[in-house]
């Protein structure tokens, strides 16, 4: 097949792939072409293609400036625009389109039917705008109900929306009120197809937590969780972002000794860091309206790391760590003693590694890029034989 996949995130490296580079590495290794339009968000370049054997990169960088509400409104409405410079891109026809939530992100190329496809797939995994407004991002009134309005109307340009749980797709159900289930698909968060180096754990006893320091997430819990532990158990946080420094003032206020923040290290350094590690920290914030899926749990369960989900008591994710994959153990609570209570007797059991065996196993049986591409494959030749 001709497949287009269209960005906002994508590492031209390759030392660092995203999830997007995973998934179209791993359908150019099945025999199909993928043509990449991708335009990064956060920095400022000329546009440029690169080719590759069976992908087409397409990039542009050029960003407008500015800081505060107005210039993000300007961002958000006239960034989109730049997918419209691909021109020797959209002058082709293609077997299938790739878009990624938000679809507001390439508002043009569908409300406009630029880029000419024979099937359109939306791998839909944050809900837009609701979940930026749960961040702070987008402010509730006109302007989230107009965006709303927006993302439904490209949603229902698409002919197949995949869904990362059946919880994920309650959530997406409720929030956009959608009744077409013949065009909602699980396709589950995916990861690299390569084995990764395991270890046993280091002589120090310690527990991570990976991701963007940033405010909503409840990352918070998980500090203030640090004053009740063992004094030979130590956590370390590795990412960066706009709450870095309230963590820290955190860290200082309550004379914390056993907390770390390792900053934003490579992907090799981070998978290398946490492969020695006791245990592996998912949290969630409580209060959220619609399911998620944190991706973390990805690098953990391919270094057999134990995890423990911290959840809201909605989601589906923490029954998938603990029934589904069995790789560790849920937590519906967001109050420090329990959080500590409960990291304390997973580094204590002897089952630890039996959970990080099972969730490495899942992984590598169900959730990687070559997995996940297959099935992106058998909906699009579904949908093609049926058109014929």
């Amino acid at each position: 097949m001709n497949i287009a996949m269209v960005v906002a995130k994508y590492d031209e490296t390759g030392s660092s792939p995203y999830l997007t580079n995973e998934l179209a590495d791993a359908l150019t290794v099945r025999g199909h072409h993928v043509t990449v339009l991708y335009v990064d968000w956060e920095a400022e370049a000329e546009p440029k293609v690169k080719y590759r054997e069976g992908q087409t990169l397409h990039v542009d960088r050029t960003m407008p400036r500015g800081k505060g509400l107005v210039a993000m409104a300007r961002k958000w409405s006239l960034a989109p625009l730049k997918y419209l410079s691909f021109g020797q891109a959209l002058s082709k026809r293609y077997d299938l389109a790739i878009y990624y939530s938000p679809l507001f992100v390439a508002y043009p190329l569908i409300a406009l039917n630029r880029l000419k496809a024979r099937r359109k797939l939306a791998v839909y995994w944050d809900f837009f705008p609701y979940h930026q407004v749960e961040l702070g991002m987008i402010p509730r009134g006109p302007i989230e109900k107009g965006l709303h309005a927006a993302e439904l109307h490209l949603l229902r340009q698409m002919d197949v929306i995949g869904l990362m749980s059946p919880k994920n797709r309650e959530s997406f159900r409720r929030v956009f009120g959608w009744k077409d289930d013949s065009r909602l698909r699980l396709l589950p968060i995916w990861g690299g197809s390569e084995q990764l180096p395991l270890r046993e754990p280091d002589a120090q006893k310690y527990c991570v937590f990976g991701g963007q320091l940033a405010p909503g997430r409840n990352i918070e819990a998980l500090v203030r969780a640090a004053e009740f532990l063992p004094a030979d158990i130590e956590l370390r946080i590795y990412g960066r972002g706009p709450l870095q420094p309230a963590l820290e003032a955190l860290i200082r206020e309550r004379g914390l000794k056993n907390v770390r923040l390792m900053g934003q290290v490579s992907r090799e350094q981070y998978q290398r860091e946490i492969a020695g590690a006791w245990l592996g920290l998912i949290i969630t914030d409580p209060n959220a309206k619609t399911d998620s899926f944190p991706s973390k749990v990805i690098d953990y369960f391919r270094v057999a790391l134990p995890v423990l989900a911290i959840t809201e008591e909605g989601s589906d994710f923490g029954s998938f760590v603990q029934e589904t994959a069995q790789g560790g153990r849920k937590l519906h609570s967001d109050d420090p003693q329990q959080i500590a209570a409960a990291i304390a007797e997973m580094v204590a059991t002897p089952q630890r590694s039996e959970w990080g065996r099972s969730g490495h196993a899942y992984y590598y049986a169900h959730m990687t890029a070559d997995r996940i591409a297959e099935q992106v494959e058998e909906m699009a030749q579904a949908g093609l034989e049926s058109a014929r």
